[in-house]
């Protein structure tokens, strides 16, 4: 069975198949119960074609699994329907986006969802509940290792205990939240642009146009980097150093050549790896690596040795 088949009479069969294809052993286990759940299966008796599939997991390459060879085990005697197999696998494929993403909430992104509980206790007028989160979520961010994605959470959880200051007439709450929004906002930028701006500029070889004459780049050069970093220096020496990398990263990435970026971004990694998060630690470590071997294979053989 060809699953990369522009056959539009397969497709939605094929589409299925791929992405059941990458459900791990447990992951089809949880698939079961999912689409055996009256909640999620709106009435639907997904059962049956659930039993056959699993025995062709995960290649899904066996004739059987034909939208006609199927239709006969799952109603014997009957003459086929095209459109109740293409029902059946256009609702079982939603089934299984729905699965994956259910997936992707359950993972470590904590903080995500408990700003999504603190959103549903806040509509629904759950006061006390909402109060006792937010306080507990106070506490955690305080406990987090440094990550890239924290000021996006923070400031997006901060969104949400600004709103349920607002609509219970805390007025007097407000200034703690609405303080953090706009710093972890600012935070975010620095942290996400520089990631970008990093890909970017790595990829410049496989540019079509100049991008010293872009629109993005004429916008980022109104940005004063080395002074934002100064005030946060300061000002917050715990999201300094973090903050700072990321600079650094992008800094080296503009002049890979020079050695005060690298030296300077190899002594404040491994100063900070300890309060790091772990995908934060493979990043800036890959950096350092990415820019051992550019210079290595540009003839500089200090670098052979230090990439080691």
């Amino acid at each position: 069975m060809n699953l990369d088949s522009n056959n539009t009479d397969s497709a939605e069969r094929n589409i299925l198949y791929k992405l059941l294809a990458t459900f791990s052993d447990d992951e089809w286990k949880e698939f079961e119960k999912f689409v055996a759940s009256p909640y999620f299966n709106k009435g639907r008796n997904f059962g049956s074609i659930m039993k056959l599939l699993r025995k062709h997991r995960p290649e899904f390459s066996s004739k059987e699994l034909f939208k006609e060879n199927l239709y006969k085990k799952l109603y014997p005697g009957k003459e086929y329907k095209e459109s109740v197999m293409y029902s059946t696998f256009s609702r079982l494929y939603a089934l299984a986006e729905e699965f994956m993403m259910q997936i992707e909430i359950g993972k470590d992104e904590f903080f995500s969802r408990e700003r999504l509980r603190l959103a549903g206790l806040r509509s629904r007028g759950l006061n006390s509940r909402a109060f006792s989160l937010i306080t507990k979520m106070k506490n955690g961010f305080s406990k987090e290792l440094k990550g890239s994605k924290n000021y996006f959470h923070e400031k997006e959880y901060s969104k949400e205990v600004a709103y349920y200051y607002y609509e219970n007439n805390r007025r007097d709450k407000l200034t703690e939240p609405v303080y953090d929004i706009l710093k972890n906002s600012l935070y975010w930028h620095i942290v996400e642009s520089s990631l970008f701006l990093t890909s970017l500029i790595s990829q410049k070889n496989f540019h079509k146009s100049d991008f010293k004459k872009s629109l993005v780049s004429r916008l980022y050069s109104c940005i004063d980097r080395k002074k934002l970093l100064e005030i946060v220096k300061n000002h917050d020496s715990d999201n300094f150093p973090f903050i700072c990398l990321h600079h650094l990263d992008l800094t080296s990435v503009e002049a890979p050549f020079k050695d005060e970026p690298y030296f300077q971004m190899k002594e404040l990694t491994f100063k900070s790896l300890n309060s790091m998060a772990k995908d934060d630690k493979n990043y800036f470590l890959n950096s350092l690596a990415r820019l051992c071997t550019l210079r290595f294979v540009a003839g500089d053989t200090r670098y052979k040795k230090e990439a080691f």
